[in-house]
Protein backbone atom coordinates (compact mmCIF):
# COMPACT_ATOMS: atom_id res chain seq x y z
CA UNK A 1 0.00 0.00 0.00
CA UNK A 2 1.30 3.45 -0.88
CA UNK A 3 2.42 5.59 2.02
CA UNK A 4 0.68 8.61 0.56
CA UNK A 5 -2.34 9.84 2.46
CA UNK A 6 -2.71 13.48 1.41
CA UNK A 7 -4.71 14.62 4.41
CA UNK A 8 -3.86 13.43 7.96
CA UNK A 9 -6.63 11.68 9.86
CA UNK A 10 -8.38 13.40 12.74
CA UNK A 11 -7.09 11.24 15.60
CA UNK A 12 -3.47 12.13 14.74
CA UNK A 13 -4.08 15.89 14.70
CA UNK A 14 -3.13 17.34 18.11
CA UNK A 15 -4.36 20.81 17.24
CA UNK A 16 -8.06 20.02 17.22
CA UNK A 17 -9.85 21.84 19.99
CA UNK A 18 -11.49 20.02 22.88
CA UNK A 19 -14.84 21.41 21.67
CA UNK A 20 -14.41 19.79 18.26
CA UNK A 21 -13.24 16.51 19.74
CA UNK A 22 -16.28 16.38 22.05
CA UNK A 23 -18.58 17.12 19.10
CA UNK A 24 -16.99 14.46 16.93
CA UNK A 25 -17.35 11.88 19.70
CA UNK A 26 -21.15 12.23 19.29
CA UNK A 27 -21.03 11.28 15.61
CA UNK A 28 -17.95 9.33 14.55
CA UNK A 29 -18.98 5.79 15.53
CA UNK A 30 -22.56 5.96 14.30
CA UNK A 31 -23.84 4.82 10.92
CA UNK A 32 -25.50 7.42 8.69
CA UNK A 33 -28.88 5.89 9.53
CA UNK A 34 -28.13 6.38 13.24
CA UNK A 35 -26.88 9.91 12.57
CA UNK A 36 -30.08 10.75 10.76
CA UNK A 37 -32.24 9.30 13.54
CA UNK A 38 -30.36 11.17 16.26
CA UNK A 39 -30.48 14.46 14.37
CA UNK A 40 -34.16 14.02 13.52
CA UNK A 41 -35.01 13.64 17.20
CA UNK A 42 -33.19 16.89 17.96
CA UNK A 43 -34.98 18.73 15.19
CA UNK A 44 -38.44 17.22 15.63
CA UNK A 45 -39.79 20.18 17.59
CA UNK A 46 -38.99 22.55 14.72
CA UNK A 47 -40.98 20.58 12.16
CA UNK A 48 -44.49 21.44 13.42
CA UNK A 49 -46.66 22.87 10.68
CA UNK A 50 -44.00 22.33 8.03
CA UNK A 51 -43.42 19.69 5.37
CA UNK A 52 -40.91 17.29 6.89
CA UNK A 53 -39.49 16.26 3.51
CA UNK A 54 -39.53 18.00 0.17
CA UNK A 55 -39.24 14.77 -1.84
CA UNK A 56 -40.28 11.18 -1.12
CA UNK A 57 -38.73 8.51 -3.36
CA UNK A 58 -40.51 5.17 -3.76
CA UNK A 59 -38.41 2.38 -5.29
CA UNK A 60 -37.70 -1.34 -5.14
CA UNK A 61 -34.24 -1.86 -3.63
CA UNK A 62 -33.73 -5.13 -5.51
CA UNK A 63 -33.67 -3.20 -8.80
CA UNK A 64 -31.44 -0.35 -7.67
CA UNK A 65 -28.79 -1.17 -10.22
CA UNK A 66 -25.77 1.12 -10.66
CA UNK A 67 -26.86 2.99 -7.55
CA UNK A 68 -29.42 4.93 -9.64
CA UNK A 69 -31.63 5.91 -6.71
CA UNK A 70 -28.61 6.79 -4.58
CA UNK A 71 -27.27 9.06 -7.35
CA UNK A 72 -30.67 10.72 -7.72
CA UNK A 73 -31.10 11.36 -4.00
CA UNK A 74 -27.51 12.55 -3.67
CA UNK A 75 -28.02 15.03 -6.52
CA UNK A 76 -31.11 16.41 -4.83
CA UNK A 77 -29.83 16.58 -1.26
CA UNK A 78 -26.13 17.36 -1.58
CA UNK A 79 -26.17 19.41 -4.77
CA UNK A 80 -29.36 21.38 -4.18
CA UNK A 81 -29.99 21.06 -0.44
CA UNK A 82 -33.40 19.44 -1.02
CA UNK A 83 -34.54 17.23 1.86
CA UNK A 84 -35.22 13.71 0.57
CA UNK A 85 -36.73 10.63 2.18
CA UNK A 86 -35.98 7.23 0.72
CA UNK A 87 -36.22 3.81 2.29
CA UNK A 88 -32.55 3.39 3.16
CA UNK A 89 -33.15 5.87 6.00
CA UNK A 90 -35.03 3.25 8.02
CA UNK A 91 -34.66 -0.49 8.48
CA UNK A 92 -37.48 -2.95 7.98
CA UNK A 93 -37.92 -6.47 6.74
CA UNK A 94 -39.89 -7.83 3.81
CA UNK A 95 -43.16 -6.36 5.05
CA UNK A 96 -46.33 -6.81 3.02
CA UNK A 97 -47.49 -3.37 4.13
CA UNK A 98 -45.62 -0.09 4.08
CA UNK A 99 -44.27 0.60 7.61
CA UNK A 100 -45.77 3.60 9.43
CA UNK A 101 -42.51 5.54 9.04
CA UNK A 102 -42.90 5.42 5.27
CA UNK A 103 -46.52 6.50 5.29
CA UNK A 104 -45.76 9.41 7.65
CA UNK A 105 -42.92 10.49 5.35
CA UNK A 106 -45.33 10.51 2.40
CA UNK A 107 -47.81 12.52 4.49
CA UNK A 108 -45.15 15.17 5.09
CA UNK A 109 -43.65 15.38 1.59
CA UNK A 110 -44.18 18.00 -1.10
CA UNK A 111 -43.34 15.82 -4.11
CA UNK A 112 -43.30 12.05 -4.70
CA UNK A 113 -40.98 10.32 -7.17
CA UNK A 114 -41.89 6.73 -8.06
CA UNK A 115 -39.10 4.68 -9.68
CA UNK A 116 -40.84 1.97 -11.68
CA UNK A 117 -38.53 -1.00 -12.24
CA UNK A 118 -38.69 -4.65 -13.19
CA UNK A 119 -39.80 -5.91 -9.77
CA UNK A 120 -41.66 -2.85 -8.48
CA UNK A 121 -45.08 -4.39 -9.14
CA UNK A 122 -44.05 -7.57 -7.29
CA UNK A 123 -43.42 -5.72 -4.02
CA UNK A 124 -46.49 -5.39 -1.76
CA UNK A 125 -44.66 -2.73 0.23
CA UNK A 126 -43.98 -0.64 -2.89
CA UNK A 127 -47.57 -0.99 -4.05
CA UNK A 128 -48.90 0.13 -0.67
CA UNK A 129 -46.60 3.16 -0.86
CA UNK A 130 -47.95 3.89 -4.34
CA UNK A 131 -51.58 3.68 -3.20
CA UNK A 132 -50.83 6.09 -0.34
CA UNK A 133 -49.04 8.47 -2.71
CA UNK A 134 -51.95 8.50 -5.16
CA UNK A 135 -54.42 9.16 -2.33
CA UNK A 136 -52.43 12.29 -1.52
CA UNK A 137 -52.41 13.20 -5.21
CA UNK A 138 -56.21 13.16 -5.18
CA UNK A 139 -56.72 14.76 -1.75
CA UNK A 140 -54.13 17.55 -1.79
CA UNK A 141 -52.68 17.65 -5.28
CA UNK A 142 -49.35 16.02 -4.39
CA UNK A 143 -47.14 16.21 -7.50
CA UNK A 144 -46.12 12.68 -8.58
CA UNK A 145 -43.21 12.05 -10.97
CA UNK A 146 -42.93 8.52 -12.42
CA UNK A 147 -39.49 7.31 -13.52
CA UNK A 148 -39.39 4.16 -15.69
CA UNK A 149 -36.00 2.61 -14.99
CA UNK A 150 -35.03 -0.05 -17.55
CA UNK A 151 -38.71 -0.85 -18.17
CA UNK A 152 -41.37 0.17 -20.69
CA UNK A 153 -43.93 2.39 -18.88
CA UNK A 154 -46.71 0.98 -21.09
CA UNK A 155 -46.22 -2.42 -19.40
CA UNK A 156 -47.64 -0.97 -16.20
CA UNK A 157 -50.97 -0.31 -17.90
CA UNK A 158 -51.42 -4.10 -18.18
CA UNK A 159 -52.76 -6.44 -15.47
CA UNK A 160 -50.18 -7.26 -12.77
CA UNK A 161 -48.02 -4.40 -14.01
CA UNK A 162 -47.05 -6.40 -17.08
CA UNK A 163 -45.99 -9.41 -15.01
CA UNK A 164 -47.10 -12.92 -15.82
CA UNK A 165 -48.40 -13.61 -12.33
CA UNK A 166 -49.97 -11.92 -9.33
CA UNK A 167 -48.65 -11.83 -5.78
CA UNK A 168 -49.59 -14.71 -3.52
CA UNK A 169 -52.74 -14.07 -1.54
CA UNK A 170 -54.04 -11.31 -3.84
CA UNK A 171 -57.81 -11.13 -3.93
CA UNK A 172 -59.83 -9.60 -6.76
CA UNK A 173 -60.28 -6.23 -5.01
CA UNK A 174 -56.58 -5.95 -4.21
CA UNK A 175 -55.58 -6.86 -7.77
CA UNK A 176 -57.97 -4.30 -9.22
CA UNK A 177 -56.74 -1.60 -6.85
CA UNK A 178 -53.12 -2.35 -7.71
CA UNK A 179 -53.69 -2.50 -11.46
CA UNK A 180 -55.63 0.79 -11.41
CA UNK A 181 -52.85 2.47 -9.40
CA UNK A 182 -50.10 1.28 -11.77
CA UNK A 183 -52.14 2.32 -14.82
CA UNK A 184 -52.80 5.77 -13.32
CA UNK A 185 -49.10 6.22 -12.63
CA UNK A 186 -48.10 5.07 -16.13
CA UNK A 187 -50.38 7.72 -17.66
CA UNK A 188 -48.66 10.57 -15.82
CA UNK A 189 -45.88 12.52 -17.60
CA UNK A 190 -42.49 11.39 -16.39
CA UNK A 191 -39.09 10.02 -17.35
CA UNK A 192 -37.93 6.78 -18.99
CA UNK A 193 -34.48 5.25 -19.47
CA UNK A 194 -35.16 4.71 -23.18
CA UNK A 195 -35.37 8.47 -23.72
CA UNK A 196 -31.86 9.21 -22.40
CA UNK A 197 -28.34 8.25 -23.38
CA UNK A 198 -27.32 7.44 -19.81
CA UNK A 199 -28.59 7.49 -16.24
CA UNK A 200 -26.89 10.76 -15.31
CA UNK A 201 -28.64 12.66 -18.13
CA UNK A 202 -31.99 11.35 -16.92
CA UNK A 203 -31.13 12.30 -13.34
CA UNK A 204 -30.36 15.85 -14.45
CA UNK A 205 -33.79 16.03 -16.08
CA UNK A 206 -35.52 14.70 -12.96
CA UNK A 207 -33.62 17.12 -10.73
CA UNK A 208 -34.57 20.05 -12.97
CA UNK A 209 -38.24 19.01 -12.88
CA UNK A 210 -38.24 18.73 -9.08
CA UNK A 211 -36.43 22.04 -8.65
CA UNK A 212 -38.94 23.81 -10.91
CA UNK A 213 -41.84 22.33 -8.92
CA UNK A 214 -40.36 23.56 -5.64
CA UNK A 215 -38.92 26.86 -6.88
CA UNK A 216 -40.76 27.97 -10.05
CA UNK A 217 -39.15 31.41 -10.02
CA UNK A 218 -35.52 30.20 -9.83
CA UNK A 219 -33.69 28.39 -12.62
CA UNK A 220 -31.78 25.20 -11.91
CA UNK A 221 -28.43 26.30 -13.41
CA UNK A 222 -28.19 29.33 -11.10
CA UNK A 223 -28.80 27.29 -7.97
CA UNK A 224 -26.39 24.53 -9.05
CA UNK A 225 -23.65 27.11 -9.50
CA UNK A 226 -24.37 28.70 -6.12
CA UNK A 227 -24.59 25.52 -4.03
CA UNK A 228 -21.48 23.46 -4.70
CA UNK A 229 -22.01 19.84 -3.60
CA UNK A 230 -18.29 19.53 -3.00
CA UNK A 231 -17.74 22.40 -0.60
CA UNK A 232 -14.43 21.50 0.99
CA UNK A 233 -14.28 18.33 -1.13
CA UNK A 234 -12.50 19.45 -4.31
CA UNK A 235 -9.01 18.87 -2.92
CA UNK A 236 -10.13 15.51 -1.54
CA UNK A 237 -11.52 14.42 -4.92
CA UNK A 238 -8.33 15.49 -6.69
CA UNK A 239 -6.25 13.60 -4.13
CA UNK A 240 -8.16 10.37 -4.79
CA UNK A 241 -7.88 10.82 -8.57
CA UNK A 242 -4.15 11.28 -8.07
CA UNK A 243 -3.93 7.99 -6.19
CA UNK A 244 -5.58 6.18 -9.11
CA UNK A 245 -2.54 6.84 -11.37
CA UNK A 246 -4.77 6.87 -14.42
CA UNK A 247 -1.86 7.29 -16.83
CA UNK A 248 0.48 4.83 -15.13
CA UNK A 249 1.26 1.27 -16.21
CA UNK A 250 3.10 -1.47 -14.40
CA UNK A 251 6.06 -3.28 -16.04
CA UNK A 252 3.91 -6.27 -16.98
CA UNK A 253 1.18 -4.07 -18.44
CA UNK A 254 -1.47 -5.32 -16.01
CA UNK A 255 -2.04 -1.91 -14.45
CA UNK A 256 -5.08 -2.81 -12.36
CA UNK A 257 -5.22 -0.45 -9.40
CA UNK A 258 -7.39 -0.65 -6.28
CA UNK A 259 -8.01 2.28 -3.92
CA UNK A 260 -9.63 2.37 -0.50
CA UNK A 261 -11.51 5.38 0.88
CA UNK A 262 -11.93 5.01 4.64
CA UNK A 263 -13.38 7.15 7.40
CA UNK A 264 -16.26 7.49 9.86
CA UNK A 265 -19.88 7.81 8.82
CA UNK A 266 -20.77 11.24 7.48
CA UNK A 267 -17.18 12.17 6.61
CA UNK A 268 -17.77 12.33 2.86
CA UNK A 269 -16.70 8.90 1.60
CA UNK A 270 -19.71 8.50 -0.68
CA UNK A 271 -19.59 12.13 -1.83
CA UNK A 272 -15.94 11.81 -2.84
CA UNK A 273 -16.46 8.42 -4.49
CA UNK A 274 -19.44 9.68 -6.52
CA UNK A 275 -17.54 12.77 -7.67
CA UNK A 276 -14.54 10.67 -8.73
CA UNK A 277 -16.86 8.26 -10.55
CA UNK A 278 -18.55 11.07 -12.49
CA UNK A 279 -15.19 12.68 -13.32
CA UNK A 280 -13.41 9.64 -14.76
CA UNK A 281 -16.07 7.13 -15.90
CA UNK A 282 -15.87 8.14 -19.58
CA UNK A 283 -12.35 6.71 -19.80
CA UNK A 284 -13.47 3.12 -19.19
CA UNK A 285 -15.11 0.41 -21.27
CA UNK A 286 -17.68 -0.11 -18.52
CA UNK A 287 -18.33 1.73 -15.26
CA UNK A 288 -20.48 0.60 -12.36
CA UNK A 289 -21.26 2.14 -8.98
CA UNK A 290 -22.74 -0.20 -6.37
CA UNK A 291 -24.13 1.82 -3.46
CA UNK A 292 -24.75 0.75 0.14
CA UNK A 293 -23.24 -2.71 -0.27
CA UNK A 294 -23.28 -3.45 3.46
CA UNK A 295 -26.91 -2.46 3.90
CA UNK A 296 -27.93 -4.45 0.82
CA UNK A 297 -26.14 -7.54 2.17
CA UNK A 298 -27.91 -7.87 5.52
CA UNK A 299 -30.12 -10.71 4.25
CA UNK A 300 -29.06 -14.08 2.83
CA UNK A 301 -30.16 -13.12 -0.66
CA UNK A 302 -28.78 -9.57 -0.63
CA UNK A 303 -25.27 -10.35 -1.90
CA UNK A 304 -26.71 -12.83 -4.38
CA UNK A 305 -28.84 -10.05 -5.89
CA UNK A 306 -25.84 -7.73 -6.13
CA UNK A 307 -23.82 -10.45 -7.88
CA UNK A 308 -26.58 -10.93 -10.44
CA UNK A 309 -26.91 -7.20 -11.00
CA UNK A 310 -23.17 -6.81 -11.60
CA UNK A 311 -22.95 -9.83 -13.91
CA UNK A 312 -26.00 -8.74 -15.87
CA UNK A 313 -24.87 -5.16 -16.34
CA UNK A 314 -21.18 -5.64 -17.05
CA UNK A 315 -21.68 -8.86 -19.02
CA UNK A 316 -24.55 -7.37 -21.00
CA UNK A 317 -26.18 -10.76 -21.32
CA UNK A 318 -29.73 -9.51 -20.74
CA UNK A 319 -30.65 -12.70 -18.91
CA UNK A 320 -33.65 -12.57 -16.57
CA UNK A 321 -32.00 -12.44 -13.15
CA UNK A 322 -34.46 -14.79 -11.53
CA UNK A 323 -33.43 -17.63 -13.87
CA UNK A 324 -29.79 -17.74 -12.75
CA UNK A 325 -28.95 -20.57 -10.35
CA UNK A 326 -26.80 -19.60 -7.38
CA UNK A 327 -23.93 -21.89 -8.38
CA UNK A 328 -23.61 -20.18 -11.76
CA UNK A 329 -23.80 -16.53 -10.72
CA UNK A 330 -20.25 -16.10 -9.41
CA UNK A 331 -18.76 -17.71 -12.54
CA UNK A 332 -20.85 -15.41 -14.72
CA UNK A 333 -19.60 -12.44 -12.72
CA UNK A 334 -15.95 -13.44 -13.17
CA UNK A 335 -16.47 -13.97 -16.90
CA UNK A 336 -18.11 -10.56 -17.15
CA UNK A 337 -15.05 -8.88 -15.59
CA UNK A 338 -12.35 -10.62 -17.63
CA UNK A 339 -10.56 -8.63 -20.29
CA UNK A 340 -12.55 -5.42 -19.77
CA UNK A 341 -11.17 -2.07 -18.70
CA UNK A 342 -13.58 -1.43 -15.84
CA UNK A 343 -14.27 1.25 -13.29
CA UNK A 344 -15.96 -0.40 -10.31
CA UNK A 345 -16.94 1.38 -7.11
CA UNK A 346 -18.12 -0.69 -4.14
CA UNK A 347 -19.54 1.77 -1.64
CA UNK A 348 -20.22 0.97 2.01
CA UNK A 349 -18.40 -2.35 2.47
CA UNK A 350 -18.88 -3.76 5.99
CA UNK A 351 -17.35 -7.25 5.76
CA UNK A 352 -14.53 -8.95 3.83
CA UNK A 353 -16.90 -11.56 2.40
CA UNK A 354 -18.67 -8.82 0.41
CA UNK A 355 -15.44 -8.07 -1.44
CA UNK A 356 -14.93 -11.75 -2.24
CA UNK A 357 -18.51 -12.35 -3.39
CA UNK A 358 -18.53 -9.25 -5.60
CA UNK A 359 -15.28 -10.28 -7.25
CA UNK A 360 -13.03 -7.48 -5.99
CA UNK A 361 -10.02 -9.52 -7.11
CA UNK A 362 -7.35 -7.73 -9.12
CA UNK A 363 -6.59 -10.91 -11.09
CA UNK A 364 -10.06 -10.79 -12.69
CA UNK A 365 -9.94 -7.33 -14.25
CA UNK A 366 -8.60 -6.22 -17.61
CA UNK A 367 -5.63 -3.84 -18.02
CA UNK A 368 -6.33 -0.26 -16.98
CA UNK A 369 -9.16 -1.19 -14.60
CA UNK A 370 -9.68 0.77 -11.42
CA UNK A 371 -11.56 -0.37 -8.31
CA UNK A 372 -12.56 2.01 -5.50
CA UNK A 373 -13.79 0.60 -2.19
CA UNK A 374 -15.32 2.74 0.55
CA UNK A 375 -15.63 1.50 4.12
CA UNK A 376 -15.36 2.71 7.70
CA UNK A 377 -12.66 0.28 8.85
CA UNK A 378 -9.22 0.12 7.21
CA UNK A 379 -8.66 -3.56 8.00
CA UNK A 380 -11.36 -4.46 5.46
CA UNK A 381 -9.11 -3.43 2.57
CA UNK A 382 -5.75 -4.51 4.00
CA UNK A 383 -6.12 -8.26 4.50
CA UNK A 384 -6.24 -10.57 1.50
CA UNK A 385 -3.63 -10.02 -1.21
CA UNK A 386 -6.04 -9.97 -4.14
CA UNK A 387 -8.37 -7.45 -2.49
CA UNK A 388 -5.70 -5.40 -0.69
CA UNK A 389 -5.72 -1.83 -1.93
CA UNK A 390 -2.70 -0.17 -3.52
CA UNK A 391 -3.41 3.15 -1.81
CA UNK A 392 -5.59 4.25 1.07
CA UNK A 393 -7.25 7.64 1.37
CA UNK A 394 -8.60 8.66 4.76
CA UNK A 395 -11.50 11.11 4.57
CA UNK A 396 -11.20 14.18 6.72
CA UNK A 397 -13.48 16.44 8.69
CA UNK A 398 -14.30 19.81 7.18
CA UNK A 399 -12.24 22.61 8.66
CA UNK A 400 -14.16 25.46 10.29
CA UNK A 401 -14.23 27.66 7.20
CA UNK A 402 -15.34 24.82 4.89
CA UNK A 403 -18.09 23.87 7.33
CA UNK A 404 -19.20 27.51 7.62
CA UNK A 405 -19.48 27.87 3.83
CA UNK A 406 -21.42 24.59 3.50
CA UNK A 407 -23.85 25.41 6.31
CA UNK A 408 -24.38 28.93 4.95
CA UNK A 409 -25.03 27.75 1.39
CA UNK A 410 -27.52 25.10 2.45
CA UNK A 411 -29.31 27.22 5.07
CA UNK A 412 -29.13 30.70 3.49
CA UNK A 413 -28.09 30.26 -0.17
CA UNK A 414 -24.95 32.35 0.32
CA UNK A 415 -21.38 31.74 1.48
CA UNK A 416 -21.65 33.37 4.90
CA UNK A 417 -24.17 33.56 7.73
CA UNK A 418 -26.90 36.17 7.81
CA UNK A 419 -25.90 38.76 10.40
CA UNK A 420 -28.60 37.82 12.94
CA UNK A 421 -27.58 34.16 12.70
CA UNK A 422 -23.82 34.57 13.07
CA UNK A 423 -23.62 33.54 16.73
CA UNK A 424 -26.02 30.59 16.49
CA UNK A 425 -24.35 29.52 13.25
CA UNK A 426 -20.95 29.26 14.94
CA UNK A 427 -22.53 27.25 17.76
CA UNK A 428 -24.10 24.86 15.26
CA UNK A 429 -20.66 24.37 13.69
CA UNK A 430 -19.22 23.55 17.12
CA UNK A 431 -21.94 20.92 17.57
CA UNK A 432 -21.36 19.44 14.10
CA UNK A 433 -17.62 19.07 14.65
CA UNK A 434 -16.79 19.26 10.94
CA UNK A 435 -18.77 16.12 10.01
CA UNK A 436 -20.05 16.97 6.52
CA UNK A 437 -23.21 14.87 6.71
CA UNK A 438 -24.20 16.46 10.03
CA UNK A 439 -23.56 19.97 8.67
CA UNK A 440 -25.74 19.26 5.61
CA UNK A 441 -28.63 17.74 7.58
CA UNK A 442 -28.62 20.61 10.08
CA UNK A 443 -28.45 23.20 7.31
CA UNK A 444 -31.38 21.72 5.41
CA UNK A 445 -33.48 21.29 8.55
CA UNK A 446 -32.83 24.79 9.87
CA UNK A 447 -33.34 26.58 6.56
CA UNK A 448 -36.06 29.22 7.01
CA UNK A 449 -36.17 28.78 10.80
CA UNK A 450 -36.04 31.57 13.36
CA UNK A 451 -33.02 32.31 15.55
CA UNK A 452 -34.91 30.94 18.55
CA UNK A 453 -35.44 27.64 16.71
CA UNK A 454 -31.70 27.46 15.99
CA UNK A 455 -31.04 28.08 19.70
CA UNK A 456 -33.47 25.33 20.69
CA UNK A 457 -31.73 22.90 18.33
CA UNK A 458 -28.32 23.80 19.75
CA UNK A 459 -29.48 22.95 23.27
CA UNK A 460 -30.86 19.63 22.07
CA UNK A 461 -27.64 18.81 20.21
CA UNK A 462 -25.48 19.54 23.23
CA UNK A 463 -27.38 16.91 25.19
CA UNK A 464 -26.72 14.11 22.70
CA UNK A 465 -24.30 11.67 24.40
CA UNK A 466 -21.58 9.70 22.58
CA UNK A 467 -22.82 6.31 21.33
CA UNK A 468 -22.73 3.29 23.57
CA UNK A 469 -19.74 1.00 23.35
CA UNK A 470 -21.73 -1.43 21.22
CA UNK A 471 -21.57 1.05 18.34
CA UNK A 472 -17.80 0.59 18.24
CA UNK A 473 -17.99 -3.11 17.51
CA UNK A 474 -17.29 -4.18 13.95
CA UNK A 475 -20.24 -6.13 12.51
Amino acid sequence: MDAESPLPSLPSNPHRSATVLRAVSRWEHRSEQELHAVLSSSLAATEDGKNKYEVFVSFNGEDNRRGFTTHLCHSLSSKLGISVFYKDEIRFGASVTAPPELLRAIDGSRIAVVVLSRNYADSPCCLNELLHILRHRKSRGLPVIPVSFDVDPSDFRKPYGGRSHSSAGDDKVRRRSRDDALAELADLPGFATADYGNDMDMIRGIVAKIWNELNPSTTVPSIISSINPLVGMEKRVNAVIGLLHLDATTPDGNDVRMIGICGPAGSGKTTVAMAVFDAIRSGFESSTYIASVGESSTTRTGLFRLQKQLAGEIGGEGVEMGTWPAAEVFERLKRAYRGKKLLLILDGITHEVQLFRLGADRSLFGPGSRVIITCREQYLVNNDYQTRVDSLYETQLLDKNEARVLLSLVAFGQEDFLEDYRDVGEQILDCAGGVAFVVEVLGRSLRGRSVSEWEYTIEKLKRIPPPERSHLEVP
